[in-house]
């Protein structure tokens, strides 16, 4: 059975999801430029376009930022038939299997609330105090902001 991929719109404006009907990872990766992709063939094939800022690859799906240059009406039917083609012409895979995750810990800190000692990361809160939060930065920041508000409360 081959890849078929939907497109389904974000919160983002600028960002599109491709979803597909078989796994394509086991670990979520994002992407800001082709270097970042060595290891990924088919991502820096989708790179290869000229509207495509950045890309976040996930279990079922490859999410896109494009340019604001473009509307997605423009691009979508083509880029999502393009998808298609690359991924097809690889055999079903585990995309990032053999990629390893490195973890970084930039920040972490200890508060203390009802005299209980309660710990909690703020190393994705580190990714705000840059100039450029990429997406889906925000996204994941906004779910840490809201456990760390529930570990407060608690």
């Amino acid at each position: 059975m081959f890849y078929s991929i939907y497109a389904e719109s974000t919160p983002n404006p600028e960002v599109m999801k491709f979803v597909s009907n078989r796994m394509l990872a086991d670990k979520s990766l994002e992407f800001l430029n082709p270097s970042e992709a060595k290891k990924i063939p088919m991502i820096q094939k989708i790179f290869s376009l000229p509207f495509v800022e950045s890309i976040f690859l996930s279990s079922n799906f490859i999410s896109i930022k494009k340019t604001s240059n473009l509307e997605w009406g423009e691009i979508i039917l083509e880029l999502r038939n393009f998808i298609t083609k690359i991924l097809n012409e690889d055999d079903i895979q585990n995309y990032t299997e053999d990629i390893e995750l490195i973890k970084e810990n930039k920040v972490s800190d200890t508060k203390e609330i009802n005299s209980e000692k309660k710990s909690f990361s703020l190393s994705k809160f580190a990714v705000c105090s840059q100039k450029n939060i990429n997406f889906p930065t925000r996204e994941l920041v906004l779910l840490y902001f809201f456990q760390i508000i529930d570990v407060l409360k608690n």
